[in-house]
């Protein structure tokens, strides 16, 4: 309980005496956080709540670490599910099949999948998805004259609902809320 008589006393800890990846989710947080438009008060509570959730999934790996359920993967695994992230990376609109994707690192799929996870936090198709909305609250914020549907389009989606749909499940809002603030701010 060492961490919490320092995080107590407002100074610096790392968890478990080891750093932790930052998954997808902890960095959609992070961007959350980033990206906050509330001012005042509800600036403050959402920003509190956010690190109470950010606190709970580093105490989850270091749990999930100590349960002895993961496994010690080798440098080259590791340079290799890094290369299939930026594999995702460079094809968010268009990605590879996990078998694809599992041939061009040299794994099989299996492995890929939970080396993936290891490395990652999160699944390779729930990585890409978070990827994938992150690019799309970027894209909202930066141009006000692209259509919705062209964003959708430009991160993989054939739909504009289907992506609404999505986009309002990962931020709880909808990206025509995210245009239509950006846009009264201009």
């Amino acid at each position: 309980m060492y961490w919490v008589v320092q995080i107590g006393k407002e100074r610096p800890v790392m968890l478990g005496g080891k750093s932790f990846p930052v998954t997808a989710r902890i960095r959609s947080i992070l961007m959350e956080m980033y990206h906050c438009h509330f001012v005042g008060s509800l600036k403050k509570i959402f920003i509190e709540g956010k690190l109470l959730e950010l606190l709970s999934l580093q105490v989850e790996q270091m749990t999930f670490k100590k349960s002895g359920n993961s496994t010690v993967l080798k440098k080259d695994d590791i340079e290799r599910i890094h290369y299939v992230k930026e594999l995702l990376l460079q094809n968010l609109s268009n990605p590879h099949s996990i078998q694809d994707l599992a041939s061009l690192a040299g794994m099989n799929r299996t492995k890929l999948q939970h080396s993936f996870k290891e490395v990652f936090g999160n699944t390779i198709y729930g990585y890409l998805a978070d990827e994938r909305m992150n690019k799309a609250m970027g894209l909202l914020k930066e141009d006000n004259y692209v259509k919705i549907a062209e964003i959708a389009r430009q991160i993989g989606y054939k739909n504009p609902n289907h992506f609404s749909v999505a986009f309002k499940k990962k931020f709880g809002y909808l990206p025509k809320d995210v245009k239509n603030t950006a846009t009264a701010f201009s």
